[in-house]
This record gives structure tokens, C-alpha cells and sequence, in this order.
């Protein structure tokens, strides 16, 4: 567990017990410098872990499946490691130990971490819903992956859990920004956002987050040499929800069957959205529906990463 976890753990249960007040800030404090000394060791064994990626990636017995979905590695260039990084600055450089502060601290950071830690476990997030009986205008986000039909067809149990992961991973994303499920069809998710700039993170963590994943996956050949990574696809449209609530829009199907799926990027639906003075560096495609072609780390950098950064 660590010797700073234990001993947070121990104010925390003295305060518990005798309601003082000064067990439980020295708990916080703790705890803060807990979180980054453990995020800074996973870094730190993240090569290592890739070794043993590599190894567990070419076994099919069942005994090596047991270890192999709990292991998530990141490539060298990582913008989820990055943003391990700048969360530990972040906190390093603000940690006062005001009670204040310390709840500012958790109010900005803690949302993150608990993304990040959820992202590794195979827990089910429970996303909000739209509200039954209701007509809105919404930004409408899918994300879907690559070759999940042809993947299916190899019937690799590894490949069954990693589905489980990546639905796990944008069900987290989702929830950290506030979207309510529109629909779940296959191995897609379609999320509805009240404004741009939540919808457009949501697109880029998730994208982000599994396109980083896949480079391992694709890097070791792990399913006889089927590829797979991020498709994103984004506009706006009114969504209508029945009194089973379940939503229906004319621009989700717009969105699934007139935009492009392209590998890893996000297709912004230029018909519903202007991004030139949003995101004045995407070109607009000019087809039979105009898109715009968004990467990802463009905009985890530009809405994430600088969240933290001094």
C-alpha cells in the first residue's frame, strides 16, 4: 500500500474515531503527496511493463489471459503519462496545507486522478442518461474502433477484454465532462455534450487514450496482425427522447453514415459547426458533407494539458 497511504489512513481513521480535526487535514496532506510519488513510479515502470506486454501478447493460454488485461502501457510520447506529469507538478507546486487549498486542490486534480486509477479497473462507469420526454439541441460525439467486427471473428478472449477496457475508458471520459449516453450500438458509443469545448475534450481523451493503447496493441501484433485505434466523429443536431428514454436525431445518422471515419482523428461535421474561430488551425474537407479533420493531441493539449501547466 505505501508507508504515505498507511499513515494518511491512519489520521484518517483517528479522525474518524475522535473527531479531531488536525488527523484528518494531516490525512490530506499525506494523501496529496501519495498520489504523485505512486504516479511517478508507474512511469518509471512503464518500459518494464512493455516487456511483459510484448510476452503475454503472443501466449493464447488461459493461464497468461489472467494477468494480461491488467496490463495498460503507454508509448514513450504519451500525453496520459504527460498528463500524470503535470497533475504531480500541478499539486507539487500548489500543495499548502490550508484546508482551503487542499479542497481547491482535490476540486481540479481529483476529478483526473479518479479517470485515470477508474481507466485501469474493469468496473462498469454508470453514465447520466438524457432526460426522458425532452427535445434539445446537442453536440453529438461517437467513438468507435477500428476493425472491432474482423476482430471479433478471431474469437480471442483477450480481444473480448479489451473491449471491455476501451467501453470502460469512454465511459470515464464521458463522465468526466458530463455526457449523457444517446446509445451504445456494437462497440460504438454516441454521448451528447451541452457545449463545444466539452464534447471536443471527451473526443480527444478518449481518442487519445485509446489510440495510445492501440500503438502497443498494433506495435506487437497482437491479433495476427489486425490494427486497431480511435474513429471520432462530432456535430450538432436536435436530439428528441421518448418517455423509454431513448434518444433519436436525424443528425445521428448524418454523423454514422455521411461523415468519413478516419484513422485516429476527429471528424468535425462542418455543416453544424464552425470551428474557425474555435479551432482556427482545422481546415475544412470539402465533400459531399464538409467536415473538418481535428488530431486529437492537438486538442488534449490545447484543453487538457494546459489546465496544469504554470
Amino acid at each position: 500500500m505505501g508507508v504515505l497511504t498507511e499513515r494518511a489512513l491512519y489520521n484518517y481513521h483517528r479522525y474518524v474515531r475522535l473527531n479531531i480535526i488536525e488527523c484528518k487535514n494531516k490525512a490530506d496532506e499525506l494523501l496529496l503527496n501519495a498520489i504523485p510519488h505512486k504516479i511517478n513510479i508507474y512511469r518509471q515502470l512503464s518500459e518494464a511493463y512493455f516487456e511483459c506486454y510484448k510476452y503475454l501478447s503472443t501466449a493464447s493460454d488461459s493461464n497468461k489471459g489472467v494477468i494480461w488485461p491488467n496490463i495498460c502501457v503507454f508509448p514513450p510520447s504519451s500525453l496520459i503519462l504527460e498528463l500524470c506529469d503535470k497533475l504531480i507538478d500541478y499539486i507539487q507546486r500548489n500543495l499548502v496545507l490550508e484546508t482551503s487549498n487542499i479542497q481547491k486542490l482535490r476540486d481540479e486534480v481529483e476529478p483526473f486522478l479518479h479517470l485515470l486509477i477508474a481507466c485501469s479497473c474493469s468496473d462498469r462507469m454508470s453514465i447520466k442518461k438524457l432526460t426522458e420526454n425532452t427535445s434539445n439541441d446537442l453536440y453529438i460525439v461517437s467513438i468507435d474502433l477500428k476493425n472491432s467486427t474482423n476482430l471479433d471473428k478471431l474469437y480471442d478472449n483477450r480481444w473480448g477484454k479489451m473491449k471491455v477496457y476501451f467501453r470502460n475508458l469512454m465511459h470515464q471520459w464521458s463522465w468526466k465532462y458530463n455526457g449523457k449516453i444517446v446509445s451504445e450500438p456494437g462497440d460504438e458509443i454516441i454521448c451528447a455534450f451541452e457545449n463545444l469545448s466539452s464534447a471536443l475534450s471527451f473526443a480527444s481523451g478518449c481518442c487519445t487514450h485509446i489510440n495510445e493503447i492501440s500503438y502497443n496493441l498494433n506495435r506487437c501484433n497482437t491479433f495476427r496482425g489486425l490494427k486497431t485505434c480511435s474513429y471520432a466523429k462530432l456535430t450538432r443536431g436536435l436530439i428528441r427522447v421518448d418517455n423509454d428514454g431513448v434518444g433519436d436525431s436525424s443528425e445521428i445518422n448524418l454523423m454514422c453514415k455521411a461523415l468519413k471515419k478516419i484513422e485516429g482523428k476527429i471528424v468535425v461535421d462542418a455543416v453544424t459547426i464552425d470551428l474557425a474561430n474555435y479551432c482556427p488551425e482545422a481546415t475544412i474537407i470539402e465533400d459531399e458533407r464538409p467536415y473538418y479533420i481535428i488530431d486529437p493531441s492537438t486538442i488534449f493539449r490545447k484543453h487538457i494539458l494546459s489546465q496544469f501547466e504554470p
